[in-house]
């Protein structure tokens, strides 16, 4: 994305595979909210509460943990010796 033309967050991830559409959709909604002007206390302090919570899901969705890797299932002693397998 260039400095003048914000796009479309989905074709930059697909283009740069660095990001989820999820994150840089996020990262767009961050930064706007970041810019944008309050002009009275309760407006400032519900901006502010706004950035945090748009931070906090962005690092959730930046440190998920990976998927567990399935474990192949033991057989039993019946199984491998029907198989042909030895009991080492």
């Amino acid at each position: 994305m260039s400095a003048d033309n914000p796009g479309n967050p989905a074709a930059e991830t697909v283009v740069t595979g660095t990001k989820t559409e999820a994150e840089a959709k996020l990262e767009l909604e961050l930064k706007t909210e970041r810019e944008s002007h309050a002009s009275t206390k309760e407006e400032r302090k519900q901006r502010e509460i706004r950035i945090c919570e748009l931070e906090d899901e962005l690092r959730r969705l930046k440190n998920l943990p990976a998927a567990p890797v399935a474990t192949p299932a033991k057989r039993s002693m019946m199984e491998k010796f029907l198989s042909g397998e030895s009991e080492d």
